[in-house]
């Protein structure tokens, strides 16, 4: 889109376009998060938590460090860990 706007354009082929299959995500609805949460333990509820405040992924979750979080800015550094690199 950057490029277009400034008049670039055509510099792929229709061949060389990358390719890519558009998911269909369901979300689960407040009822859902609230029965999960309240059928769940303290360790649990500060994990859905997480998830629910961040957006991470499963893996990004499961890989995140202390280095990764600052709580003073409120931010969660996705980042390459052990056995991950975060997606493009």
């Amino acid at each position: 889109m950057l490029l277009r706007h400034f008049g670039i354009e055509d510099l792929l082929n229709r061949y060389e376009r990358p390719k890519y299959v558009k998911k269909v995500v369901r979300a689960y609805s407040k009822s859902e998060i609230g029965a999960l949460v309240a059928g769940s333990s303290a360790k649990e509820r500060a994990l859905w938590h997480f998830f629910l405040g961040t957006g991470a992924r499963e893996r990004e979750v499961a890989t995140a460090c202390w280095r990764d979080i600052d709580l003073e800015a409120g931010i969660l550094k996705v980042q390459a860990n052990i056995g991950f690199s975060p997606r493009d």
